[in-house]
């Protein structure tokens, strides 16, 4: 197909395909960060339901960030 350009000069038009890109919008840590928040809310329970003192809340809680 042709058609013209803004001077008027007879241009070859041609289709491309669109193409789809995704990205993530934070780093691809998939499952391993979803995993974090569940132990972590985990981790939070079991301290409000007076399974674990504050002693070991915290440091479970630095061990589970810490592999971040």
């Amino acid at each position: 197909m042709t058609a013209a350009d803004s001077t008027g000069k007879a241009v070859e038009v041609i289709s491309v395909a669109p193409r789809i890109v995704t990205f993530e919008s934070r780093p691809n840590h998939g499952a391993e960060g979803d995993n974090t928040a569940r132990r972590l809310k985990t981790l939070r329970d079991l301290f409000d339901e007076g399974l674990l003192s504050a002693v070991e809340y915290d440091a479970k809680r630095k061990e589970i960030l810490g592999r971040l």
